[in-house]
């Protein structure tokens, strides 16, 4: 019996303190990314002892490394010499040169990290060091860094504000609890989108539950931008995924938007086709599936196939249209004809044709960004 392993969680790089202060960068999944002075690096950083390539940061199924490369970094006040790698943990600050930066979820509390920088005496220090840097090297630092400058500029108008940001977040987070529905999966935290404005996060039981907190959070001093699931909606939408892959799947919901099929797959390819097509589901984080072992080469089970159309199809939305597309990439709008069907009518997850006075209903995944 094989079991399918969830992908990580996403991460974000976000400079600390340093000429790119504020600046923040998504970390690629099962991927690397090079910090440095270098403009070919991942994260350009103009701040003075920074090197070409100072560091790589990796996220991969077993969790993140931090390696030097050029030259030494420090992550929470240790030395990690050239060439070695250690485990990262969410928050920890690493320092390379006169900036410094860390690693996490986009819910993580940048202006906390921020602060405990602060406490240890590292922005004076940077101050410092600033002065002293070469006229002409500075000059070409703030030609390459110009966003970074302007996100100074920013934090620097708007400090009283992001200094008030945590009593601000902790009195959100017990107006939450006033309101939160029960059985409810909540969190509320700083925006990282801009930092400035609060998100409300997570799931809730039902879909009336998520129409009311939205009302609320509306109503409320806090104005959050919301971010809520319903169990309910993502049950649905995974049994008409279940039921497009051709796959019996009854789901189930276990928590912090985790899905399941409550019962074993007939196959790998079974599971690797409904967790394609499970990635429009909304508010899912992982699916967790199991299947059966392969059949033996000699009795393959063959697969039933659609009576009413023989060619596979898919939904593109695209500039605020709905096009129906083939597996050579043709496009077919309402109204032309596919396979000896008309095309009656193109939904989110579904098309409806009609041949003969009868309409025929398909469910299908949606390619593309919706809107």
């Amino acid at each position: 019996m094989n079991v399918a392993t969830a992908s990580p969680v996403a991460r974000h790089v976000h400079v600390l303190s340093g000429l790119h202060s504020g600046a923040t960068a998504e970390l690629p999944t099962e991927g690397k990314l090079v910090i440095g002075s270098e403009l070919s690096a991942g994260v350009v950083l103009c701040d003075r002892g920074v090197a070409k390539a100072h560091c790589q940061i990796s996220l991969d199924q077993f969790g993140m490394s931090c390696r030097a490369l050029d030259e030494v970094i420090t992550i929470d006040g240790k030395p990690l010499p050239t060439g070695e790698i250690a485990a990262l943990r969410d928050g920890q600050i690493i320092e390379c040169g006169q900036a410094a930066f860390s690693v996490g979820p986009v819910s993580t509390d940048w202006q906390r990290l921020r602060q405990r920088l602060a406490t240890r005496g590292n922005e004076p220090h940077t101050l410092r060091s600033l002065r002293k840097v070469n006229p002409y090297v500075l000059f070409a630092s703030l030609l390459v860094g110009l966003t970074g400058a302007l996100s100074i500029t920013y934090a620097a108008l708007s400090g009283p504000e992001l200094a008030d940001m945590p009593s601000k977040v902790d009195a959100a987070r017990r107006w939450l609890t006033t309101i939160a529905p029960q059985g409810s999966e909540l969190e509320i935290g700083v925006d990282q989108r801009n930092g400035r404005d609060l998100l409300l996060s997570g799931y809730v039981s039902h879909n009336d539950h998520r129409i009311k907190l939205t009302g609320d959070a509306a109503a409320s001093p806090y104005r959050p931008r919301v971010e809520v699931f319903a169990a309910t909606e993502m049950l649905d939408a995974m049994s008409r995924m279940a039921s497009l892959a051709q796959v019996a799947c009854e789901p189930q919901y276990r928590g912090g938007g985790q899905l399941a099929c409550t019962q074993m797959l007939p196959s790998e390819q079974d599971a690797t086709r409904l967790r394609m097509l499970a990635k429009d589901v909304p508010g899912l984080r992982t699916l967790d599936l199991k299947w059966l072992p392969p059949m033996p080469a000699s009795n393959p089970t063959p697969r039933l196939q659609p009576t009413q159309i023989t060619q596979r199809f898919a939904i593109l939305m695209w500039r605020q249209q709905r096009y129906l597309v083939n597996e050579q990439g043709k496009r077919y709008r309402e109204g032309d004809e596919f396979d000896g069907f008309n095309i009656k009518r193109i939904e989110l997850d579904r098309v409806v044709f009609a041949r003969d006075g009868n309409d025929y209903e398909f469910f299908v995944a949606a390619l593309g960004k919706r809107s």
